[in-house]
């Protein structure tokens, strides 16, 4: 059997509160995201711009209007920023879900799949105090 066919065996209330830690995790990391997010949204509203560029042809003009963004790496920073939130966000949302769901089942035991133990962090791979070294 390969390892990636193995199988491993959880109570339902070990995968709930796991779930939760993950939930946490990922509410963490989007608060974190959120504020990463408000600070690159101030500096591009501080830094951005716009202008009208006029160009002769037979007759008059035509306008070209030009958007400066502002700052770039505010900009790209806010664009990276936004999207973090809103992955965390979900996974947060979904983890959540997960966990009420794992939490009706009382007593009841559960086959999981490497992938479905890494999801849920239960082979305990990501340490929390480790989390502040990789902002992701």
């Amino acid at each position: 059997m390969k390892a990636s066919e193995h199988t491993f065996e959880f109570q339902s209330y070990t995968i709930a509160d796991a779930a939760q830690r993950e939930a946490e995790y990922h509410e963490r990391r989007a608060s974190y995201w959120q504020m990463e997010y408000d600070d690159a949204v101030g500096i591009v509203e501080s830094t951005i711009g716009a202008k009208v560029a006029k160009h002769a042809i037979t007759g008059g003009y035509t306008v070209e209007v030009v958007i400066d963004y502002g700052d770039p790496d505010a900009y790209h920073q806010m664009q990276r920023a936004f999207k973090k939130l809103h992955d965390h966000k979900e996974a947060a949302r979904e983890l959540r879900s997960k966990e009420e769901l794992y939490r009706t089942q009382v007593s009841r035991t559960y086959e999981l799949d490497s992938a479905d133990v890494h999801y849920f962090n239960l082979s305990n791979t990501r340490v929390p105090e480790d989390e502040e070294a990789v902002f992701g």
